[in-house]
Formats: structure tokens, sequence, C-alpha cells
């Protein structure tokens, strides 16, 4: 799994924050899709945003291997013109790899990541912009 965070509102600083800065970075009511794809397009997508992930590099991704994991409906969703799945193409031939989406808004799912997992802080060397130096969490 990985966490896209690209700030859209305001950034969110390194250590303890509230959910009033988290809510404030990141306040909109997507809904949150579990979603199979292949290593090459989740590699593809994060080395264009910035990517919470945790402790293992995406460099080891396999390229063909399919991973389920859970995103944005936005970014799950998302078609070109030609209404074709663009930021995860394998969709236009496996449209069962949408297997479910849940009403549970971004915020609230990373404010209790980060209360549960990360002890209440988020490290700044845990994210990065760059595809090969991103971490993957299991």
């Amino acid at each position: 799994a990985f966490a896209g965070e690209n700030s859209q509102r305001s950034s969110i600083d390194e250590g303890s924050f509230t959910y009033s800065e988290l809510y404030k970075a990141t306040p909109f009511m997507n809904n949150i899709v579990v979603m199979k794809a292949t290593g090459k397009e989740i590699k593809n997508e994060a080395s264009s945003i910035y990517t919470y992930t945790g402790l293992e590099k995406y460099a080891t991704l396999k390229d063909e291997t399919v991973y389920t994991f859970a995103i944005i409906d936005y970014l799950a969703y998302h078609q070109n013109e030609r209404k074709e799945y663009n930021y995860w193409p394998s969709l236009n031939d496996h449209p069962e790899w949408i297997l479910h989406e849940y009403q549970m808004y971004p915020v609230d799912a990373s404010a209790w990541y980060v209360k549960n997992f990360l002890h209440g802080e988020v490290n700044y060397e845990d994210f990065s912009y760059s595809g090969e130096g991103m971490n993957l969490y299991r």
C-alpha cells in the first residue's frame, strides 16, 4: 500500500500535528478504493507525486506482479477523453480489479494511521519525490 500526499491545500510539517492541520492539507471528501494494479503502474504513478510509504524501497516492486492497494476514488477512476483509464491502464482490460469502495474519507484514514501506527508523528525522511527513492510499507 502507499499513500499519495500532494498537499493540495496546505503543507504538513514534520513531527506532531493536529487533525485540524491534516484536514486543512487534505480537505476533500473522496472515497477510498481498494483495487489492483501492476507494480509498473504503481511505480509510475508514485513517481509523480509526494508519497508517504514507510519501510521498503519501491524498487522491490516487480513490474508484472499485480498488487492490491488503496487509493482515493479520483485517482482510481481517472480517465482520458476517450473514457479509458489512463492512470491505471490495466483497468481497461481488467475492470474487476476494482475490488471495493469505502466511504471513509482520506483525512480520517490518515489520522487513524498516524495515531495508531506512527505514534502521532510523521518524519520528513518518510517522504520522497522520486520513484526510485520512495519506500513501500506492507
